[in-house]
């Protein structure tokens, strides 16, 4: 018993068993499990609470961020409520409709991609912008960014 457990402590030490990169433990170098986490999809969430009238947003993210793959709304209940969408001064989108950014409506209940498809390569100076109208108000709302 006490040969096996040196042996594994000399594997572990070594990243072959109980590593804290999960990917060496299916035969990548630390380097390949390094690009595999940079290049993960990550999100980035922004909670506010909608207004009847016009609420502006500036949704932040972090300077590694390499693109923008996509973006959803949650938490929404007023199907009339609209969005702009304002990245780096370009409008990608103007007056939409906000349900047919929610998961719901993307993926039709599915759990696929829970976010709407939308490749937009940006810098770390990229600054993103939200003006989402509402005619009645009072929602907590949940804006998030989907990027690599």
């Amino acid at each position: 018993m006490q040969k096996y457990a040196r042996k594994a402590g000399v594997k572990s030490a070594f990243g072959i068993v109980n590593s804290s990169h999960p990917g060496q433990n299916m035969g990548l170098t630390l380097e390949q499990v390094q690009e595999m986490v940079a290049n993960a999809e990550k999100a980035q969430g922004t909670r506010f609470t909608s207004a009847v009238g016009l609420v502006n947003i500036t949704p932040q993210l972090p300077n590694t961020a390499k693109y923008i793959v996509g973006i959803s709304f949650s938490r929404v209940t007023n199907p009339a409520d609209q969005f702009t969408l304002t990245v780096n001064n370009e409008k990608v989108f103007t007056e939409a409709g906000v349900t047919g950014f929610t998961k719901s409506e993307i993926t039709g209940g599915e759990t696929e991609d829970p976010y709407f498809n939308m490749f937009r390569p940006i810098a770390g100076s990229t600054s993103l912008s939200v003006d989402y109208f509402s005619l009645a108000g009072g929602d907590e709302i949940v804006f998030t960014v989907f990027y690599v």
